[in-house]
């Protein structure tokens, strides 16, 4: 299967891409998606939430 990302390591590659320092893990969108979904986000509407790790604010 070939890979999305250099050669380099994917930990490696996420230090120098990621403000973060760290490539993201599913628990990360799922905790977004389950937070969104309960009542703690009752007067949320139409927002985007981006969950990236700061990867388009650098």
């Amino acid at each position: 299967m070939r890979q999305p990302w250099p050669v380099t390591s994917p930990p490696i590659r996420a230090r120098s891409v990621h403000p973060v320092a760290h490539m993201g893990e599913p628990d990360d969108i799922a905790r977004a998606v389950v937070r969104l979904a309960s009542d703690e986000a009752k007067f949320v509407t139409g927002a985007e939430i981006v969950i990236d790790g700061g990867y388009t604010a650098r």
